[in-house]
């Protein structure tokens, strides 16, 4: 928006052929890191000239290392293609590594929100994939679902251990962390979909409703981050959302939270750390989107994930 905006004060709509450009080039963009949104946006040249303006954003795009006909950036691959004599960014698929995640047996992995529904989900499919000791964090006590739900895993072999914690509390999340190891078996996966999904717009956000939340995704994901910076993890997944990619009505403070995720995946994998950061769609079956949010959604062509074809997604993405 912010880019689209200089080129809507400089270039009046008859130049509508940059302000499309623009928003493409934005529209990618908007996952990127911040040090890669600087190489992409700059400062737009103050020129009259159409095809000098567009052509220095072009030049911005076409500084990034190729790959085939897709020009790499940051997380992200984009395909640069030549439409209407314009060439344009778009998101490109990549294909998913053909094999599976398969979890250490003798190992613990820590779920935060993991006494949620999406938190549930992902216990369930790590147990399924091989865990036998899984360490669930949530604020509130479990549900009786989710009593329900671990009863079956115990009663399968798999150790369930519950931690009604705030992950953004850095003194409580050390006390826990250090069990792994001593008391649990040594961590070697964290999943981190704690979230509060928020829905309030731009004009009446305050700090409150802000910090209510960016405390659990970016204030989490930092302590889960730097208390396990020494520890040798094979997994370290941060649940994003499509809202970093381009932006969900009424939830700019949510977007802003889930970009952090993807940043700090980009600096965790510069460190040599492992780091996935997904960018998901609304979930079926107990995700975060309420169900006007999957209404708005849905009309726009964005549908429901299954939980199955999702966490199968998931363990592709990993075992790549």
């Amino acid at each position: 928006e912010t880019l689209v905006g200089q080129i809507q004060d400089e270039f009046d709509s008859e130049k509508s052929e940059l302000v499309r450009l623009g928003e493409n080039v934005w529209e990618a963009a908007g996952t990127l890191p911040l040090h890669d949104l600087e190489k992409i946006i700059g400062h737009v040249p103050h020129d009259e000239n159409v095809a000098t303006a567009s052509g220095w954003l072009t030049e911005r795009l076409g500084g990034f290392p190729k790959v085939g006909n897709a020009t790499t950036v940051g997380a992200c691959e984009l395909r640069v293609e030549e439409l209407d004599g314009r060439r344009v960014a778009r998101l490109q698929r990549r294909a998913l590594a053909a094999g599976a995640f398969r979890a250490r047996p003798d190992a613990t992995y820590l779920v935060s929100g993991g006494l949620g529904a999406l938190g549930r989900r992902v216990a369930e499919w790590l147990a399924g994939c091989g865990a036998r000791h899984l360490l669930l964090i949530g604020r509130s006590a479990p549900s009786a679902d989710a009593e329900a739900m671990f009863a079956r895993l115990r009663a399968n072999g798999v150790t369930v251990n519950v931690r009604a914690v705030d992950v953004a509390d850095r003194a409580a999340m050390r006390a826990v962390i250090a069990e792994c190891g001593a008391a649990l078996p040594a961590l070697r996966g964290v999943f981190h979909a704690a979230g509060v999904a928020g829905y309030q717009v731009l004009e009446s956000l305050d700090a409150a409703a802000c910090a209510a939340v960016l405390r659990p995704k970016v204030a989490g994901a930092r302590v889960l981050d730097e208390l396990t910076a020494e520890l040798p993890l094979d997994a370290f997944v941060l649940f994003s959302s499509i809202a970093a990619v381009w932006g969900s009505k009424g939830q700019a403070h949510y977007a802003a939270a889930n970009c952090f995720l993807d940043a700090l995946a980009e600096r965790r994998r510069a460190l040599g750390r492992p780091a996935l950061s997904v960018s998901w769609g609304p979930w079926a079956g107990g995700g975060m989107a309420t169900p006007a949010a999957q209404a708005l959604l849905a009309a726009a062509g964005v549908r429901l994930l299954a939980p199955s074809a999702a966490l199968a997604a998931l363990g592709r993405a990993l075992a790549g």
